[in-house]
């Protein structure tokens, strides 16, 4: 069977040594008839040859095969490399846009302030953590490991809902 190229090498090169001594023998047939014949030679030499096609068969099947594959491959590394491209201009775009909110959140602290005040409203729900959160908050200002990603995504999923047409409500504070 043949599966990569080294045996696809190996077959072609048993397929030139067949034709070869296929090449061989029916230049030497005058001389074989002298042996057994002119009617032998002429049954053995067709019966060869019909053998030795037959066994081109694998050869060329394999070497289309190899060629598929290669083809294939070629195609799936294509499709990776622009899916990889799309992924890091997605990522590349997402950073930007967080880039641009934690500016927007340098310059508008009061509205962060309680656009975290809305979101831990609604996402905590021990009072003990909440006072914590907020007097940390107040004292160290929002968190930009944790306040300012939790609040992105936040603000993130209000506006994909109301890509659907859903304008969820704000809670009462």
């Amino acid at each position: 069977m043949i599966l990569n190229r080294k045996d696809l090498g190996e077959a072609v090169l048993a397929a030139i040594g067949g034709a070869f001594m296929i090449a061989t023998a029916f230049w030497f047939r005058d001389q074989i008839e002298l042996f057994i014949g002119q009617t032998a030679t002429t049954w053995l030499l067709n019966a060869v040859l019909f053998l030795y096609l037959l066994s081109l068969i694998p050869v060329v099947g394999g070497w289309v095969d190899i060629a598929s594959w290669e083809r294939g491959e070629r195609k799936r590394k294509q499709e990776d490399e622009r899916e990889l491209a799309q992924l890091e201009f997605k990522e590349k775009q997402e950073q930007a846009e967080y880039d641009a909110f934690r500016k927007w959140a340098k310059l508008n602290p009061k509205t962060v302030e309680q656009l975290l005040s809305i979101v831990e409203h609604e996402q905590i729900d021990d009072p003990e953590y909440l006072s914590w959160l907020r007097e940390r908050r107040e004292t160290e200002g929002p968190n930009p490991l944790t306040d300012l990603p939790r609040l992105f995504d936040w603000l993130k999923a209000r506006r994909e809902l109301t890509k659907f047409g859903i304008d969820p409500p704000l809670p009462r504070l």
